[in-house]
């Protein structure tokens, strides 16, 4: 990992079982915390923290927004460093599609299972939250 003096970007790794899926220098990325969205600068305060199904948006160090849909796991924030280790980890521009259906999935299965009223309006809503998180349209195509 080169060194950025000034403090700018940091050093991204993803690392699904396959192996590393992305390794690269950001400015900015957007995780999907169990708690919520969670977004790291270059210099954020040391956090380990579980992931759940969503995309991770990447602001490169080239200007370029990335997205790689996961499906959860773990990561560890450093300073200068975020290291996402996750099951399975998507580098395609289909994430956004993966992640709606995702969605769908647990919403439809909570309302299949005849959760009451109050579980399927939290169902639903989890539902909307995570379809307005998908950018429309795609913001950049992933690099092979």
């Amino acid at each position: 990992m080169s060194s950025d003096p000034q403090g700018r970007c940091l050093q991204l790794n993803i690392v699904s079982v396959t192996g590393l899926i992305y390794q690269g220098r950001a400015r900015f990325v957007s995780l999907p915390a169990r708690e919520g969205e969670i977004g790291v600068l270059p210099q954020h305060a040391p956090m380990l923290t579980m992931l759940r199904p969503g995309n991770v948006r990447i602001h490169a160090e080239s200007g370029l927004v990335e997205l790689i849909y996961i499906t959860g796991g773990l990561v560890d924030v450093r300073p200068d460093t975020v290291c996402i280790l996750s099951d399975v980890a998507f580098r395609t521009e289909q994430s956004e599609k993966l992640a709606a259906q995702h969605a769908l999935a647990v919403a439809e299965k909570a309302m299949r299972d005849g959760l009451p009223i109050d579980d399927i309006a939290k169902a639903h809503a989890r539902l909307q939250a995570e379809l307005s998180l998908l950018p429309m349209p795609p913001l950049v195509r992933s690099r092979t």
